[in-house]
């Protein structure tokens, strides 16, 4: 980042989701999970190299049977990374097709001083 840049960060281009109670993203399976053991997996929604991250990994991969209401919240929060180039407002209406979506939202807007 130089000067002149406006402050802001580069990022990929991405979109969070918030799941609905009931589900949870395995990242170790690369699989949505529902509370009734039903698997999604959103095969050939996305382009080549997308990946979905959990925004708290160390509560999305606890028991949530041990977690507080707020943990469990926050559990609930994926990342979808998109490579460079994307448009991420392109995936924003499949994405919340999605059996598992509650809400899709840009995420938040980064800058420095």
């Amino acid at each position: 980042m130089g000067p002149g840049s406006g402050g802001k960060v580069p990022l990929l281009p991405s979109l969070v989701v918030r799941l609905g109670p009931e589900w949870r993203y395995v990242a170790s399976r690369k699989c949505f999970l529902s509370t009734g053991d039903e698997e999604w997996r959103p095969v050939q929604e996305l382009p080549a190299g997308t990946r979905i991250e959990p925004m708290a990994p160390h509560l999305a991969e606890s028991d949530p049977g041990q977690l507080t209401e707020d943990e469990k919240d926050l559990a609930r929060y994926v990342q979808v990374i998109f490579p460079a180039g994307t448009d991420p407002g392109d995936y924003v209406t499949s994405i919340s097709d999605w059996p598992c979506a509650e809400k899709v939202r840009p995420p938040p807007d980064i800058s420095l001083p």
